[in-house]
């Protein structure tokens, strides 16, 4: 909105006094001179000054100029409204309500709210797979295998000092077994020595086997190495 720049004083007596005209053109003509400055606060007040001694409806315009540059369409609005109402056969007319209707859409821009954006759907978390299980915990069977070894020795030398008292005892069979006078004391006491061997042996084949089922049967219900660790980190105080 261009300043006016001439100042008319077409007033009347009732309107203005004389003595007061010279006031009001240096109010106005500083106005100009702070709007040409680009001090538009300092322009209106200025302006609003010279109005107030002359009562000139032309210097609407001007306060309503500053007004805009101030960002305060909705005064400069009401002020070139106020000028129509003085003036209601302005020739300017259509241009001044066009000039209205910008400063009101301007004004109405400010206050509108614009819709937020929808929030976007969040997408369902897929929960990611459980891990794989754990493989169960090792358990030692150390002594049971031991046991089974010694248990595998004896039955070695069971069947050993078994084959060998079998074939003695044929031997002998066929020996002097079949003389009149028989075999010795000393065969026979052979004979009988590597017999209850053997029989010793199976007797310790035994009990070895059945050491070895319980040392197997007691190891797989045993706490794992893992599960001492963790009674032990626990203080537990047990011991395996």
């Amino acid at each position: 909105m261009r300043i006016l720049a001439i100042f008319v004083l077409t007033l009347s007596a009732a309107e203005a006094r004389a003595e007061d005209m010279p006031k009001a053109r240096a109010y106005f003509q500083a106005g100009v001179d702070a709007y040409d400055e680009a001090k538009y606060e300092v322009a209106l007040r200025e302006f609003q000054h010279a109005h107030a001694l002359s009562h000139n409806p032309e210097l609407y315009f001007n306060m309503a100029a500053c007004e805009e540059h101030l960002n305060h369409f909705q005064a400069a609005s009401l002020l070139l409204r106020q000028y129509l109402i003085e003036k209601p056969a302005a020739d300017d007319r259509p241009k001044v309500e066009a000039r209205i209707k910008v400063l009101d859409e301007r004004e109405e821009s400010i206050h509108r709210v614009e819709p937020e954006p929808p929030m976007p759907r969040p997408h369902p978390e897929v929960a990611p797979p459980p891990p794989p299980p754990a493989p169960p915990p090792k358990k030692s069977y150390l002594g049971g295998f031991i046991a089974l070894g010694v248990t595998g020795a004896f039955g070695v030398a069971a069947i050993a000092t078994g084959a060998y008292t079998v074939s003695n005892h044929s031997s002998l069979a066929s020996g002097c077994g079949m003389t009149a006078a028989g075999c010795s004391q000393s065969d026979r006491d052979g004979l009988h020595t590597t017999a209850v061997i053997t029989d010793v042996f199976i007797g310790l084949t035994a009990a070895a086997a059945v050491a070895t089922v319980v040392l197997f049967v007691l190891e797989s219900r045993a706490p794992s190495a893992r599960t001492r660790a963790a009674l032990r980190g626990l203080g537990s105080g047990w011991a395996f």
